[in-house]
């Protein structure tokens, strides 16, 4: 085994937040890297003190006749998580800690600013699912609780020498895959990607009509059956999954073209082009 510093985990927020909160039913990431649901609330920046990641584990021993220990029993798994939340004004952090119903925010007017109501209740919070998100450096590390609560609320102090701060602990229950909490992780070293080059050629000599390239899902704009070999590279390059300057497009107006796409990826045309005879365009 090669022991190296590559693999420690110095955690860090992503863009200030590691703590995001949405109701029950919310579709649930399955990475580390893929952007939440946007129904998942960021609860604002966390303290310095962190995010503490309680996944405890505990056992029993039984002895037998003669006083050894025979068989072991585990009597406690449970999947905790604590953390010290900074913005304690912001309306999701209030209804985070005291509950979606108990918080009522009233937009300013010309007689008074920003105003909240928060009804400090016995009612139990509600269940909701939890995600909490950290990076060290281009790795990536996601904790999912798709069922949780938060249970605890500590002390929180208002005084002149320090801000106030809002201590929660959240408490995970089974997920629909019988889980309390889905870790995933990436450490952000992808593999470099292998250029694909192929030619894009329009058959049956259109006059009119247009055609469309498709690259991981993505569709270009209507291109006109005699566009220009730019046009077809600006056209792949507006899509997210190929890129600025991921693509370089050669040949003539009306093709055929040369396509090479830095990244690769699955190239795919589709022909809405009219004239000629059986009008339509290839990719070889």
């Amino acid at each position: 085994m090669t022991v190296t510093v590559k693999n420690v985990f110095v955690a860090q927020s992503i863009d200030g937040g590691v703590y995001w909160r949405a109701p029950l039913g919310t579709e649930q990431p399955t990475d580390a890297t893929s952007p939440l649901d946007d129904a998942f609330e960021n609860q604002g920046t966390c303290s310095k003190d962190g995010l503490s990641v309680g996944i405890a584990r505990s056992s029993k021993s039984e002895q037998d006749f003669d006083g050894v220990d025979y068989v072991d029993i585990q009597d406690e798994y449970n999947g905790t998580f604590k953390l010290t939340l900074m913005d304690v004004e912001l309306e999701s952090v209030k209804k985070t800690a005291f509950g979606d119903e108990k918080v009522t925010f009233e937009p300013a007017t010309t007689s008074h600013g920003n105003r909240y109501h928060v009804e400090h209740s016995q009612d139990q919070l509600p269940l909701s699912s939890h995600v909490f998100w950290t990076r060290s450096g281009k790795k990536m590390k996601r904790w999912v609780v798709e069922v949780g609560r938060v249970t605890d609320i500590a002390e929180m102090k208002a005084q002149r020498d320090a801000s106030t701060k809002l201590e929660l602990t959240i408490k995970a229950k089974r997920n629909s895959n019988g889980n309390l909490v889905e870790e995933y992780g990436d450490d952000g070293e992808k593999l470099p990607a292998t250029p694909t080059t192929k030619t894009v050629t329009i058959t049956g000599s259109p006059t009119g009509g247009t055609f469309t390239l498709s690259v991981g899902g993505q569709t270009t704009s209507a291109l006109p059956n005699n566009a220009t070999a730019s046009a077809v590279d600006t056209a792949l390059e507006a899509l997210s999954t190929v890129g600025t300057g991921n693509a370089t497009v050669t040949g003539s107006a009306g093709g055929p073209y040369s396509v090479t796409l830095a990244n690769g990826g699955t190239l795919t045309a589709t022909s809405s082009l009219t004239g000629g005879t059986n009008p339509g365009v290839t990719v070889s």
